[in-house]
């Protein structure tokens, strides 16, 4: 839905059907358009202590405007303002004198920052690893996390971290007395509800103090009875330099923060410098003075009310933890600010999930099944993944609290049963969730499923059975929308329409919340592979981006994502690493990772040869000698293009180099790749034993001036000579086969061809119907496909396959998808190479660039045969799969 406002934000709530116009709200509940109910287990992040529509508050606003009272009233008094300034002073810890109020959290972060710089003239803030404590410019630095300051250039200059929970950490850091402040949170919110430890914040008091310091404490979240208390700061004792208040301190109702600081966090220049247009706002003030009314009222009966519904909560929360530990790992957090801990979702086949647990989409869809079968609201923290937020306004009652539970125990029957596919219609068939339309699940019929445990690490060398035993990682994207469809849980892959466009919907969604390059994936365990002579154990790290996004990378962003992959394979400590599909290009060809302490395969040297290979097999299949017929390349001048035509060189009668016809260089290019293959063939390579390779030694035989080019360096300008020598002289002796040509006419030159590769590198198909000739064999390298499906079905006279792949070694597959849709047994080569290279002890790099040297590609390929691999065919309709006898190169 189009609303003008943050676009991002926006495809993600669509994807998850929660994008509801809320209508209505009162106390803990709020009602969409439709009149469904929901309880609010969010409370805006903490900012609605008293509910939706609070009577208290909302008199007070009235009263404010029937007095007449100024709302904004600078540069004079405002009394409402020193009202509530004077009223907070009464109920803190009588060192903080001085309020400056804000219109945010982040603001009065913003403002705490100020003072300490003023007063101690030091830059550097000291903050926790795992905190939050806004998005602005300055209050952001303080966020460890580097993911909210990345994309901002902003490198956190002047702050530093410290893990949470460590005061020897702390007192270290601040051993060097150049540290302004240090801020914490008495329970870290955005981080996953982390509480301080019992004694903690005392000792950072204390260490502050003794190393010239200013303390300041974040209750931005904790404050005004969140944990029970009117302030967390009761609880642990401590009397900061300066507090930070916001969120419930506006009721819901206003924006509304206070920075508030000790005579030894004061300074004349923060008094004199700081100020805001809307800060000392008289109406705000009037909603925060009958706020703490509100809490202090009859002795504070509604703080004793939020503690009594706290430790309820907990109680609850933590029996779900003992009766599905499989679900529920763990719950943390003090009074109405918790979390609960998911288990990741258990589906080890499918890149999805994975990359959804990874990434917290998984949580979200929680999110969403509680809110679409429950009617249950619920959010993620923004800095931990895996985690529920249960953070309701302080007025919670048991009733809501049943609610909530319900919900979650029935999310944990649906993970026990394995029924992540019905879990999975918040994304597009929310209202088949609701309980009056599925059948209930029976609490505890179904079976606890455990997570299939990684691949023990054996390290490298030889095992104890004399094999060299070896690790690899293998980098991988979808290649096409249906990649992540199928790499979806058990269920989803044939969705029927309307519910298929919704779960696609999904997919995108999840892939661009995540398009960005600074987190790139996961790594997948994948099947042990064991030959007379090696061992490999390997990993696929994958990232949800396609081609087109992939592509769309900044030079700097892809630098990013490229150290990103390295550092996951460093992580892993494998021995060799391979690139699949764009990964190659964006690495240029594997050569941005050269220097990395592990071997790097771009898997070119076995895709191409695999690929040409291919032609030999699909001629076996349909009765066509490829040494007698016509065959077309295209994408001849890239990596995989350039072996593939050598290779065919030796087999085939004749061969035509296609080109892109938008490049000016192209014809140039070609004809000196095909001088480049005739050069080979002259200097005596005893495999070339096909028509090509006779009617090159003919020429050189019969024409001195073949035989000088041949010997002449091998230059552009020499090598397209030599071509046009030799064709010319092929003519003249009226060949019908025996030539390579060059073309950069694909309309007019590929239907003449009898078999037709394909390997280029663009982002989707590029071979239209027209362009086969009847009865032709298509051997499609490309990933994405450069036939799209639809070609095949409208020339279905055509013979279509998926080339470039290998039998594997057994019946083997890689995650349910197999990666990118291919029979069980099957494998890509480029993934293929990266497991023969690790099963064979290389641990160098292999091929790097783009100009692969022939002979390493028929060494791979030697390998592979010894290891049991070889190369096979998909058919594109059927999916049958034609493979060479093992051992048959």
């Amino acid at each position: 839905m189009e609303t003008g406002m943050n676009p991002e934000r926006q495809s993600l709530l669509d994807a998850l059907n929660i994008d509801h116009a809320i209508v209505s709200g009162r106390g803990c509940h709020v009602r969409d358009a439709e009149g469904r109910d929901y309880v609010d287990f969010i409370a805006q992040y903490g900012a609605l202590p008293l509910g939706h529509a609070p009577d208290r508050l909302w008199d007070a606003v009235e009263r404010f405007r029937t007095a007449g009272s100024p709302t904004l009233l600078q540069p004079f008094r405002a009394r409402h303002a020193e009202a509530l300034a004077e009223r907070l002073l009464g109920l803190l810890p009588d060192n903080l004198r001085w309020v400056t109020f804000a219109n945010s959290g982040a603001e009065a972060v913003e403002a705490a920052f100020k003072l300490a710089r003023g007063r101690t003239q030091k830059r550097t803030i000291v903050s926790a690893r795992n905190a939050f404590h806004g998005k602005t410019h300055a209050a952001v630095a303080a966020t460890a996390s580097p993911v909210y300051r990345k994309p901002f250039m902003h490198d956190g200059d002047g702050h530093d971290y410290v893990p949470f929970n460590d005061l020897a950490a702390l007192e270290e850091r601040l051993a060097r007395r150049d540290v302004a402040a240090v801020i914490l949170e008495p329970v870290q919110g955005e981080g996953g509800m982390i509480p301080a430890e019992p004694g903690y914040l005392a000792g950072v008091e204390a260490a502050c103090r003794k190393h010239g310091a200013l303390f300041i404490l974040d209750e931005v979240q904790t404050g005004l009875g969140r944990t029970g208390r009117l302030f967390a700061l009761e609880e642990d004792g401590v009397r900061p330099d300066i507090l930070c208040l916001a969120k419930a301190l506006g009721g819901g109702l206003v924006s509304l923060g206070a920075c508030i600081a000790s005579d030894e966090a004061w300074s004349s220049s923060f008094g004199y410098f700081h100020s805001s247009t809307f800060a000392n706002n008289n109406l705000s003030a009037a909603v925060g003075l009958a706020l703490i009314d509100a809490l202090t009222a009859d002795d504070g009966a509604l703080l004793a009310h939020a503690a009594t519904m706290g430790e309820r909560l907990r109680a609850r929360l933590d029996a779900l933890v003992g009766i599905y530990p499989d679900v529920f790992q763990a719950v943390t957090g003090r009074g109405l600010m918790q979390a609960v801990h998911l288990a990741p979702l258990d589906d080890p086949e499918s890149l999805v999930v994975n990359f959804m647990n990874d990434g917290g989409s998984s949580a979200l869809v929680v999110c969403a099944f509680l809110m679409h079968a429950h009617g249950v609201i619920t959010m993620t923290p923004l800095s931990s993944t895996g985690r529920l937020r249960i953070e309701p306004p302080l007025i919670v009652e048991e009733a809501d609290i049943d609610r909530l539970i319900a919900g979650l125990v029935d999310y944990a029957e649906m993970v026990r049963a394995g029924d992540l596919a019905t879990l999975m219609r918040v994304c597009y068939a929310p209202e088949e969730l609701r309980p009056d339309r599925r059948p209930a699940l029976v609490a505890g019929s179904a079976p606890v499923r455990t997570r299939r445990v990684p691949a023990a690490a054996n390290g490298n060398g030889a095992n104890g059975e004399g094999r060299s035993h070896g690790r690899y990682a293998f980098l991988i994207h979808p290649t096409e929308f249906a990649d992540l469809a199928g790499n979806a849980p058990r269920g989803l892959a044939d969705l029927a329409e309307p519910h298929r466009a919704s779960w696609n919907a999904f997919l995108a969604a999840i892939g661009e919340q995540r398009m960005e390059p600074f987190d790139p994936g996961i790594a997948l365990d994948c099947p042990r592979i064991e030959s007379a002579t090696g061992v490999a154990d390997g990993h696929l790290i994958a990232t949800m981006m396609l081609p087109e996004a992939m592509m769309a990378l900044t030079p700097r962003e892809r630098k990013r994502l490229v150290a990103d992959f390295a550092d996951i394979a460093l992580d892993l400590e494998v021995d060799m690493l391979g690139l699949g599909a764009f990964t190659s290009i964006i690495t240029r060809n594997g050569q941005d990772l050269a220097d990395l302490p592990f071997g790097v395969t771009t898997g070119n040297s076995l895709t191409a040869m695999a690929g040409s290979e291919a032609v030999r097999l699909a001629g076996l299949r349909h009765g066509i000698d490829p040494a007698e017929t016509k065959t077309g390349v295209v994408g001849a001048s890239g990596s995989v293009g350039r072996i593939v035509c050598r290779h065919l060189a030796n087999d085939c009668g004749a061969i035509t180099l296609f080109g892109n016809p938008d490049n000016p260089n192209a014809v140039a290019a070609l004809e000196g790749l095909a001088g480049s293959i005739y050069r080979q063939l002259l200097a005596g390579d005893a495999t070339a034993t096909g028509p090509i390779a006779e009617a090159v030694r003919a020429a050189a035989g019969r024409s001195e001036e073949v035989r000088r080019l041949a010997a002449e360096p091998a230059k552009p300008a020499v090598l397209r000579a030599l071509w046009r020598e030799v064709n010319a002289t092929v003519a003249r002796e009226n060949r019908p086969v025996g030539t390579i040509e060059v073309s950069v006419d694909p309309d007019a030159g590929l239907p003449e061809m009898d078999f037709v590769v394909s390997a280029t590198n663009a982002k989707g198909s590029v071979l239209t119907p027209e362009r086969f000739k009847p009865g032709a064999v298509v051997c499609d390298i490309a990933r994405p496909p450069d036939v799209a499906g639809a070609t095949a079905e409208a020339r279905r006279d055509v013979h279509f396959y998926e080339a470039g792949v290998m039998r594997l070694p057994g019946d083997i597959a890689f995650g349910r998808h197999n990666i990118v849709g291919l029979p069980r047994g099957v494998g890509l080569a480029c993934h293929s190479e990266t497991i023969v290279l690790t099963l064979s002890g290389v641990r160098s790099n292999f091929n790097l660039g783009s100009e692969i040297a022939y002979d390493q590609a028929v060494w791979v390929r030697d390998r592979a045969v010894e290891h049991g691999f070889g190369t096979a065919l998909v058919d594109v309709r059927s999916h049958e799969v034609l493979a060479m006898e093992r051992g048959e190169a």
